[in-house]
């Protein structure tokens, strides 16, 4: 869940892509060069998260959530600008403490906020040119998680000081159509056509007839702390599922999708939570799968297209 950091025109602009808990240095301008970093673009998923597939035990999800008074802390000197209509609600989006930023996430991202504060100090902020918030541009989608994972961010780049008028706005509009791959509803219907002809391709096929067994095996694992709706919850790319879908595993013994064995699993091992009949091994297994799916759907040119278009 905690992933982070990595991605140019006539001065220099640096994209930088956050994607994992690494930093990238950036050096210090040779006072005889006439380039100058002048924009940085940081591209970061959210910090550590409870499982969006819902537990038996809430009340220990709900003690790794940060309190009211900490929420109410890092959200000072921003705004949230939605559409008046909303936007719709995702299937990751999670119920209650499920899915939900952890106290644990919200210091990760302070402190990657203060890690990024020490990086571009002399370069993109000086003297002359300090870090204000009128400075900073931000679109995040509309999960509570990932917007609080930007202003714990924010948090750390400004030292936790009060940050001045205007407030920063967190732009939220319709971003949960583009900037992830798998928006619900699709960006274009044949999306989830692409999806399922994708997912029959022989190769993967193959691999999942492999992996069966695995699936199962934690499915059963799991199955004692699987808490009401857990099989119901859809989302990723080439696992939607339809109300028939839902249905069927609801009456037969059909495993859960992998990327919420994925999940699931990684929220537990960060806590040394694992059912007993489940390896470190069994884990990365899983998680490389879920990898593997994503990468050779989203390879497709024409799904990648449809998927990341806008954002991209």
């Amino acid at each position: 869940q905690i992933n982070t950091m990595a991605k140019a025109s006539l001065l220099l602009r640096v994209c930088l892509l956050v994607a994992s808990s690494s930093a990238s240095s950036f050096p210090k301008p040779n006072p005889a060069s006439k380039l100058r970093l002048q924009q940085v673009l940081v591209v970061h998923r959210h910090g550590d998260r409870s499982p969006i597939t819902p537990l038996k035990d809430e009340d220990y999800w709900q003690s790794q959530l940060p309190q009211p008074h900490v929420l109410e802390g890092i959200a000072k000197g921003t705004t949230l600008i939605r559409p008046p209509e909303g936007n719709p609600k995702h299937g990751a989006h999670g119920r209650g403490p499920f899915g939900q930023l952890t106290m644990m996430g919200v210091l990760q991202m302070a402190s990657l906020g203060e890690r990024l504060r020490e990086e571009l100090t002399g370069t993109l902020f000086t003297d002359q040119k300090p870090i204000h918030p009128n400075r900073i541009r931000i679109m995040s989608t509309d999960f509570p998680r990932t917007i609080q994972s930007v202003q714990a961010l924010l948090t750390g780049l400004f030292e936790g000081a009060q940050l001045d008028a205007p407030a920063i706005e967190i732009d939220v509009r319709r971003t949960n159509e583009y900037l992830i791959p798998d928006p619900q509803p699709r960006q274009f219907p044949t999306q989830l056509v692409l999806e399922s002809h994708l997912a029959k391709r022989p190769h993967l096929v193959e691999k999942e007839k492999e992996l069966t067994q695995l699936a199962h095996k934690v499915t059963d694992a799991l199955q004692d702390q699987l808490g009401e709706g857990a099989k119901g919850v859809s989302f990723g790319i080439g696992e939607e599922k339809s109300q028939d879908n839902d249905v069927d595993a609801m009456k037969t013994k059909k495993p859960l999708a992998w990327a919420q064995l994925s999940e699931i699993l990684t929220c537990l091992h960060s806590r040394d939570l694992l059912p007993p009949t489940i390896s470190k091994d069994d884990v990365e297994e899983v998680n490389k799968h879920v990898a593997w799916r994503w990468f050779e759907n989203l390879s497709h040119p024409v799904l990648a297209k449809s998927a990341m278009w806008k954002f991209a």
